[in-house]
């Protein structure tokens, strides 16, 4: 069972405020392996690089900061 499901049953809130380090390594992880890859989100995800992160999570702080 993982964190998402053991929240839910919980009843713990999803959202969490990224972190100033998470913020670094999303934008690190960004700038320096832009790939042809449609979306690069996926990427990240299934490499593990911001444990306990979803896609659309990543995408959407990347386009609001």
């Amino acid at each position: 069972m993982n964190v998402e499901e053991n929240s839910r049953k919980l009843n713990i809130s999803k959202k969490k405020k990224y972190t100033v380090i998470e913020g670094m390594k999303l934008y690190e992880t960004m700038t320096n392996h832009r790939s042809k890859a449609n979306n690069p989100f996926t990427k990240i995800v299934s490499q593990n690089i911001l444990p306990e992160r979803t896609q659309d999570s990543l995408k959407n702080f990347w386009k609001k900061m």
